[in-house]
């Protein structure tokens, strides 16, 4: 996978499934020693790559954490199929991606349209 001088991942990069985000996000682990995914000097919340899985796009923000990402990966290790959650963000939107029912602190994962309930995909 190809990163850029800083140790991001490509801005604008749309993966397919579940099973290629983590094995991105396990590469940008293992090659980069960046503290997010992304570009963060600009604007926190600037969304970076994205994933088709389930019907859905799902966006991951600039600022998403390295220890977010490890305890994510970890989480799905044995099976990154499992279900993954989407459930109200601070604010109550239904759009936040979490991972084995779990908020974890720099996980910024949303769905791009909200849902009228919380869900599984």
């Amino acid at each position: 996978m190809s990163l850029n001088e800083e140790g991001w991942l490509p801005k604008g990069l749309r993966v397919n499934g579940k099973r290629e985000l983590i094995a991105r996000l396990r590469s940008w682990l293992a090659e980069s020693s960046a503290p997010t995914i992304g570009d963060t000097r600009s604007f926190h919340g600037r969304f970076w790559i994205s994933a088709d899985m389930s019907g859905h796009r799902v966006r991951l923000a600039a600022d998403t954490t390295r220890e977010a990402v490890q305890k994510v990966v970890d989480q799905v290790a044995a099976n990154p199929d499992r279900p993954w959650h989407v459930v109200a963000n601070q604010n109550g939107r239904i759009n936040k991606l979490v991972v084995a029912n779990r908020h974890e602190p720099g996980w910024y994962a949303y769905v791009t349209r909200a849902l009228e309930a919380e869900a599984t995909i």
